[in-house]
């Protein structure tokens, strides 16, 4: 074995045990290996070939810098600041796709080779780059800002750090109205691709109600451990966790927890382990994961997606459904909203998850867009009643 595959071997060995040690996922872990295995695949014993190598590493760090380009137009577009270190590990992954494909085509392409020989290389290169925009969604943009400068003024902040079961840690923040005296303590959950202080008008409205709030950054989001996205599985887990450290913070106060998009969904398959909550409020809840991708993905590419989300990502969509959660407490008011117009979650499923519940009280906005609710007057009104009513 010459040095560089010996070097990239090593490597990619010890990744991969650092990886399964630290609780990464198998998908993880093989987008982290892929551009040490590009290289190790370039490198041939002959001289002639040397150059391949190279070439194979410009082209990886031509692909690895794709994620920054990309960043950089969506952050200035939501005023946000990219996570870079985030930013990097999701180049470096994007790169080994690049750079594997690049490889099996040099490998599967040699002079006078006849077309039908080269067609399995064809498949695979293309099945390598497909791949990689769907990543996109298992491991998002990690963005974060600076809190608006009216949300300063209305709070006491602290941050935390919090560490979860897995060693996956949260980055929190803890809001304390100027009064000093909350109401209560709230847990907010944001949506996908979000990240904790860009819900202002949900702050504002906590705290100019006299509530205290704990809100964090999910896992593989803002600024919190880079993971793959699970759309609910694991990140229920980590708003149990949370929820414990605002009931300690709460010493006897009332409970809520409020979550929009997918922080709503997150918030109803945690609900039945939230002990002592008095209201839970989910904008725009999907209802059941595995029927949102059967109605969005073509018939072809839901099972690979099915297969990697199993045994790449860990979790199993079809066993995400929101529609069929418990509320801890007999007494606990549920609030379910959403948007007649939404593109994003079909008003039908956030229907649904409001029918599958005996008690609960309902808003529905007419027009707008996703996320639109809470700069809608009349459902801050509605809200307010809720918030400042809680005993």
């Amino acid at each position: 074995m010459n040095p560089l595959r010996a070097v990239c071997t090593a490597v990619a060995t010890s990744v991969v045990t650092i990886g399964f040690a630290s609780g990464w996922t198998p998908l993880s872990s093989f987008l982290m290996v892929l551009p040490l295995v590009a290289v190790a695949l370039a490198r041939r014993q002959d001289f002639s070939a040397r150059w391949r190598v190279w070439l194979t590493m410009l082209w990886l760090l031509a692909a690895a810098a794709v994620p920054t380009l990309v960043s950089l137009p969506l952050a200035n577009a939501y005023g946000a600041i990219p996570v870079w270190w985030s930013t990097l590990l999701r180049g470096w992954g994007f790169a080994g796709l690049v750079g594997l494909a690049l490889v099996i085509g040099w490998r599967c392409w040699p002079v006078g080779t006849t077309a039908w020989r080269m067609i399995p290389g064809l498949l695979l290169q293309g099945a390598l780059l497909i791949a990689a925009p769907p990543l996109g969604t298992l491991y998002v943009q990690q963005f974060s800002s600076d809190d608006f400068p009216n949300i300063i003024a209305l709070s006491q902040r602290e941050d935390l750090t919090l560490r979860m079961a897995d060693g996956t840690h949260l980055d929190a923040r803890w809001y304390l109205p100027r009064s000093g005296k909350p109401r209560g303590v709230v847990v907010f959950t944001h949506g996908f691709s979000g990240w904790k202080e860009a819900f202002l008008n949900h702050l504002r409205l906590f705290l100019e109600d006299d509530w205290a709030v704990l809100t964090y950054d999910m896992r593989g989001h803002g600024r919190s451990s880079p993971s793959v996205v699970s759309y609910g599985a694991r990140e229920s887990d980590d708003l149990v966790e949370v929820w414990r450290e605002a009931r300690r913070r709460a010493d006897g106060l009332p409970l809520a927890t409020y979550g929009v998009s997918l922080g709503s969904a997150v918030t109803l398959l945690a609900a039945e382990r939230l002990q002592g909550c008095r209201l839970i409020v989910v904008e725009s809840p999907f209802a059941d994961a595995g029927a949102m991708m059967r109605e969005r993905l073509p018939a072809l590419v839901l099972p690979v997606a099915l297969a990697v989300a199993r045994n790449g990502a860990g979790f199993d969509p079809m066993a995400l459904v929101p529609l069929h959660a418990r509320l801890p407490e007999r007494d606990t008011q549920l609030v379910v909203s959403w948007i007649r117009t939404d593109a994003v979650i079909p008003a039908a499923a956030s229907r649904a998850v409001a029918k599958a519940f005996p008690q609960v009280a309902t808003f529905e906005m007419p027009n707008g867009a996703h996320l639109d609710l809470i700069v809608h007057q009349p459902y801050r009104d509605f809200l307010h009643r809720y918030f400042t009513d809680l005993k």
